[in-house]
């Protein structure tokens, strides 16, 4: 349900957006995204041999990544802002072997989420040019990857969001060139009171 706050924050286009079911991609949560998927579910008839119920053990931000597929923009605080709704195409051709697929990726992203690694980020930043005219600018930086937000060198920080920061590569161990990236990254990590 969308609070007064958050109806003052979105344009008019960006709140008839929210009525049609189109959300921020980080207010999508698990229970939405699944009631969604048995929504489809229910109106096309799909393959009865599929197990939504391993769905539920599936960690949110895997269900997101996903499921979640970019629908439209709109202003939001006055600045431009992807609205995400669950892709309909995908749900109606899922097989038990995508959610076999994402069971693999949640233990994937378990093991990440405990222990800090280096890993490639692909940063999205919006800019506006001298005429006026909005545009996306996307910088690739190496950072720590670590409960689900991403820390860099500069000291600064940043959820990992689809819009915002995505995860491109992720190293399961440090490469010899990068370890004193790693070290400096982890001493920076300790100013937002982070230790692992």
């Amino acid at each position: 349900m969308t609070t007064l706050a958050e109806i003052n924050r979105i344009s008019s286009r960006g709140l008839t957006a929210v009525l049609n079911g189109e959300k921020l991609y980080s207010d999508w949560t698990k229970e939405e995204m699944i009631e969604e998927v048995l929504h489809i579910k229910a109106r096309n008839q799909p393959c009865p041999n599929i197990d939504y119920d391993r769905l539920e053990k599936i960690p949110e931000p895997i269900l997101r990544s996903v499921l979640l597929k970019k629908s439209s923009w709109h202003h939001v605080n006055c600045r431009p802002e992807w609205f995400y709704t669950v892709d309909e195409q995908w749900v109606r051709t899922m097989k038990n072997i995508d959610i076999h697929y994402m069971e693999n990726d949640a233990a994937w992203f378990e093991e990440i989420e405990n222990k800090p690694r280096l890993a490639e980020f692909r940063l999205y930043t919006w800019k506006v040019s001298r005429s006026g005219h909005q545009y996306c600018k996307c910088l690739i930086r190496t950072g720590i990857c670590y409960s689900g937000i991403a820390y860099f060198e500069s000291g600064y920080r940043q959820a990992i969001l689809k819009d915002r920061c995505e995860l491109v590569t992720v190293h399961t161990k440090t490469p010899k060139h990068l370890k004193p990236l790693y070290e400096s990254i982890r001493k920076k990590m300790r100013s937002f009171q982070v230790y692992c």
